[in-house]
């Protein structure tokens, strides 16, 4: 265990401290949200620090929208966090030079429509 947090902690040490400023969302995107689209397709086929980085902060979006959006209605319609993944890989596929955060942003999009 101690292993696996000492190389989580080596992988965000390599990521690139970044911010951006979406203008179509209307919000500043921190870490690995401003990762483009492509780079998600390549760094979930390799696995490893990137990918993982990538796939928490997915997760902790989708925990903010939850806590910050819906105080009084149902959250996201479901919690299967391997489907939340394979439809964003299949977002970005088909919108390789958007964010991760737009990708998010769509598939909260989704699951609110469902």
């Amino acid at each position: 265990m101690r292993a696996w947090i000492l190389g989580a902690a080596f992988a965000v040490l390599l990521l690139p401290a970044s911010a951006s400023a979406d203008e179509r969302m209307g919000i500043t995107i921190y870490g690995p949200g401003t990762t483009k689209c492509h780079l998600w397709l390549s760094d979930q086929a390799v696995g490893g620090g990137p990918a993982y980085m990538e796939k928490i902060w997915v997760l902790g979006f989708l925990t903010a929208y939850n806590n910050y959006m819906v105080k009084d209605r149902p959250g996201l319609s479901t919690d299967d966090t391997p489907t939340f993944f394979d439809w964003i890989s299949d977002y970005c596929a088909a919108h390789t030079e958007e964010t991760l955060a737009v990708a998010t942003a769509k598939l909260i999009e989704h699951l609110k429509s469902e």
